[in-house]
């Protein structure tokens, strides 16, 4: 807390209040562990709010802390690429059984909330969009390598899926 004193030490205004870092990172931990997520907070920052970012093995985010109550306001949280790789060469195993996966690309639009991922197989080449929070499969499509039609067909997968 802040606030302005007069020359005699009377109370003029109080300038600004806010929780200290130690609490807002107490909160931010607090916040995790009831999600059931494992991460290491790698910045806080005061704002208008409390910022705090953080990185784990299996997700990656943000949380948003109210300066003076330590209300959690907002939460992004965000499955790690890994993580969506993983899924996603599981489900091709499974569906497909294609043992010799290898990961193309894998493009993250955070904003949109969602991840496109290539890999390419013995068979065929495989595309998805997976839902970042969930890990969920919004969008699937597959092309075989070999063909003049799988050509064409690839360059228009391709053009979609990124």
């Amino acid at each position: 807390m802040r606030i302005s004193l007069s020359k005699d030490g009377k109370l003029l205004e109080e300038t600004d209040k806010h929780l200290k870092e130690e609490v807002a990172r107490e909160i931010a931990e607090k916040f995790l562990d009831e999600k059931g997520i494992s991460g290491e907070i790698k910045e806080i920052k005061l704002d208008t709010n409390w910022q705090v970012r953080f990185v784990g093995e299996e997700r990656v985010g943000e949380i948003l802390i109210e300066r003076i109550s330590g209300r959690v306001l907002k939460s992004e949280i965000f499955l790690t690429e890994a993580v969506i790789e993983g899924i996603y060469r599981n489900h091709v195993l499974e569906k497909f059984n294609d043992k010799n996966l290898k990961t193309e690309t894998i493009l993250v639009h955070k904003e949109r909330g969602y991840a496109t991922i290539k890999l390419s197989g013995n068979e065929a080449f495989y595309y998805a969009k997976l839902d970042l929070r969930t890990g969920e499969l919004l969008e699937e499509d597959t092309v075989p390598n070999k063909g003049l039609m799988a050509k064409i067909k690839k360059l228009q997968l391709d053009a979609k899926y990124k």
